[in-house]
């Protein structure tokens, strides 16, 4: 694999629509944390699916912010960073446990029955766990709340069409601004992407490779619905970051359920042969995800060729 950027990678900006973003971006995201607060307001926050709402839109806020990097100061940057990170791992947990049990029942159906019934006891147990944490450590949600008001406040006071020289959304270069904040990205993601692929075991440069192709994904998916970018290739491109990004997070999830089967393993040395069998067909699955997630790679470089 060639160890330079390919020049497809990246979207040409020199269109004069590029200078309108961070208005464009600033009253979309503030009409998402207006939606966000009710949800956190509301009785179905506890939801499984509101929860994950808001991870996501955590994570899609700080694609918006690496977007807009250079048109931003630096403090206000790195603290909408540190707010974001913060907030997401207060609604961390409920999540994670959903996702285990999720891909142990996935699992299951690729095993003998007397073994589905041996994973149906955990995935209770998972229940009853999770259960008795979201007692024991209830989300903070006013605390969630406030720093969600926060960036509201933070993206509100940004000046995105004063004018003013210094704040470098409306002077001559912001169109180029944000064609930096567009490359950095895509940039790191790429070269994550040759850490990953280069060697046999990389999994916390995958990890991060996933995390990377999100933010790409977020700010290509935002500029393709707001007819920034308006080709049907960019309009591909972002149907294929998606999917290499899903493959990724499944990923992810496998090699999570791999290390809770490492754990049993010890705990119940009664059930080896069961619990063999379930590593067995994790590992099946995850070396079809790796070889799906290479072909999905180079599926999106020969499209972006």
């Amino acid at each position: 694999m060639s160890s330079s950027i390919p020049k497809p990678y990246f979207i040409h900006t020199d269109k004069p629509v590029f200078s309108t973003v961070p208005e464009q971006l600033r009253l979309y995201i503030i009409e998402q944390l207006d939606q966000a607060l009710a949800v956190s307001h509301s009785e179905q926050r506890e939801s499984i699916e509101s929860i994950h709402d808001l991870r996501v839109l955590c994570k899609r806020l700080r694609a918006y912010w690496r977007l807009l990097r250079e048109c931003v100061p630096s403090d206000t940057y790195h603290a909408a960073e540190t707010r974001l990170c913060l907030t997401a791992k207060k609604l961390a947990g409920a999540r994670d446990q959903a996702v285990l049990m999720a891909s142990l029942q996935q699992l299951s159906l690729k095993v003998a029955p007397s073994v589905r019934l041996l994973v149906a006891e955990w995935i209770q147990g998972l229940k009853e766990e999770a259960k008795k944490e979201q007692e024991a450590w209830p989300i903070d949600w006013a605390l969630v709340i406030a720093e969600l008001e926060q960036e509201k406040s933070t993206w509100r006071a940004l000046d995105c069409g004063s004018g003013d020289e210094q704040s470098g959304y409306s002077s001559p270069n912001t169109s180029k601004k944000v064609a930096k904040g567009l490359k950095r990205t895509s940039k790191r993601s790429f070269k994550l992407a040759q850490k990953s692929l280069d060697k046999k075991k990389a999994i916390r440069q995958r990890h991060q490779w996933r995390k990377w192709v999100k933010y790409q994904f977020y700010q290509w998916k935002w500029l393709w619905q707001h007819h920034v970018i308006d080709t049907k290739e960019h309009k591909k491109a972002v149907k294929q970051l998606d999917a290499l990004g899903e493959l990724l997070g499944q990923e992810h999830d496998f090699e999570l359920q791999q290390s809770f089967l490492a754990l049993k393993e010890t705990a119940f040395p009664q059930y080896q042969d069961e619990i063999e069998e379930l590593k067995l067909a994790n590992r099946q699955r995850l070396k079809t995800l790796k070889k799906q997630i290479k072909q999905q790679y180079q599926k999106l470089l020969k499209h972006l060729d």
